[in-house]
């Protein structure tokens, strides 16, 4: 088939090893940093500080994306990976803080959301340089690396509520034991991760690289918009899942990361095929397609036990997750690809801006959704309700981000 995509031929057998390295590296740091969520409600924390702890940490995280993205440009990648996938494994911290420490102390919430800042660091390191490189190693493949490099991020993230609360609960919250799988996947890591890069006295500084980030302002403000609400809303969907399965009622499997891995994982799945059509049809019309049908399953997840009288039973509440995680997460990708091929030249800086900053904008909407929840008249439902408003401005948007050379060439 023409569709049968061939690692070893899309980037060459030279750097096949580096490419599996970063997809690696990318599962693993999601996996710790994603565990957030799950241990604020296994451990207690109150709902509304866990929100503005989430938004605090990942706002000051993220935004050093962009300044990390032309630190791998330079030729950093390998250190901003292997740096930035250590500093996620701080999540081992939390283990004897809530073993030894009051958790809804505000002392507390500080420490947390130091250790979270430091996660959320290291998230900010390795994204832009890894999805450079995958975005990097074959331009006519593009959209499929990076979904490739995404998925892999994605499957680790939506394995990280399920394998933490059965870690958390196994191990008595004694975390400090994961050291030893971690040390040996990055050991691993380390060791493949070997990207050509560069080191010309040429490149541009970064008062020079922000200099051109403004000169595309009008390319990339749409598509910056819309990639800040999609994040902003799924994060808000991430943070408020553990709540939202288990006020809906269903089995403890579901509530402590069942849900969560297939939220997570439809984007996971999803993303491939959709990546692969974009390459051929165009990022920008497969972006608002999979926008507009996600909006129409997220809501139908939300409303229909409410219109109907009707709650969902698990197994379609499971496929229904599934479904809508994987299209409400496929803009992501696409726009991340949308935004290297308007700048080839600065590519990881672009994607610093498209996945750091406009994930430190999104970061805004878990701090809503937990004071929203946390009110007696309201739950996690009404919350994610009024917040998911923002898909529909972020499909609005998207018919106005520019298209690319190579797009207004096909058209």
């Amino acid at each position: 088939m023409r569709w049968r995509l061939d690692l070893r031929s899309a980037v060459g057998s030279a750097t096949l090893k580096t490419f599996i390295a970063i997809s690696a590296a990318h599962a693993l740091g999601d996996c710790l940093g994603g565990v957030w969520p799950m241990f604020k409600m296994l451990a207690g924390v109150d709902l509304a500080a866990a929100g503005v702890i989430t938004t605090v940490a990942t706002i000051a995280g993220t935004m050093m994306q962009p300044v990390f993205g032309h630190w791998a440009d330079r030729g950093h990648q390998r250190t901003c990976i292997v740096l930035g996938t250590w500093l996620t494994a701080m999540v081992l911290l939390f283990g004897p803080m809530a073993r030894y420490l009051d958790l809804n102390h505000p002392l507390v919430w500080v420490a947390l959301c130091v250790v979270l800042l430091l996660i959320r660091t290291g998230q900010g390191m390795y994204h832009p340089a890894g999805a450079s490189l995958a975005g990097s190693t074959s331009a006519g493949r593009r959209s499929t690396l990076v979904s490739i490099y995404i998925m892999c991020g994605m499957t680790g993230f939506s394995l990280s509520h399920l394998t933490f609360s059965w870690v958390y609960v196994k191990l008595d919250r004694e975390l400090e034991w994961l050291i030893i799988p971690v040390g040996l996947i990055m050991l691993a890591v380390m060791v493949w991760c070997r990207p050509r890069e560069n080191h010309h006295e040429d490149r541009p500084s970064i008062g020079a690289m922000l200099s051109r980030i403004w000169e595309l302002r009008g390319k990339l403000f749409e598509l910056y918009i819309v990639l800040s609400l999609v994040s902003g809303i799924g994060f808000g969907f991430i943070f408020i899942m553990p709540e939202l399965a288990r006020d809906f009622g269903y089995s403890n499997w579901i509530v402590k990361g069942g849900g969560h891995v297939m939220l997570v994982f439809g984007s996971a799945i999803v993303i491939i095929p959709v990546g692969m059509i974009a390459d051929r049809v165009g990022r920008k019309r497969v972006l608002i397609i999979t926008l507009a049908m996600g909006i129409g399953l997220f809501y139908f997840l939300l409303l229909t036990p409410w219109v109907t009288g009707r709650q969902f039973l698990e197994w379609e509440f499971l496929v229904l997750l599934f479904l809508t995680g994987g299209f409400t997460g496929c803009p992501n990708p696409l726009g991340v690809a949308h935004g290297q091929a308007l700048d080839p030249k600065h590519q990881s800086m672009i994607t610093g801006v498209l996945m750091g900053l406009a994930w430190a904008l999104g970061a805004v909407i878990p701090t809503i959704v937990g004071f929203v929840a946390k009110q007696q008249e309201y739950g996690p439902v009404d919350a994610l309700i009024w917040t998911g408003l923002g898909y529909f401005v972020a499909l609005w948007l998207a018919f106005w981000i520019p298209r690319t050379p190579r797009e207004t060439a096909a058209a």
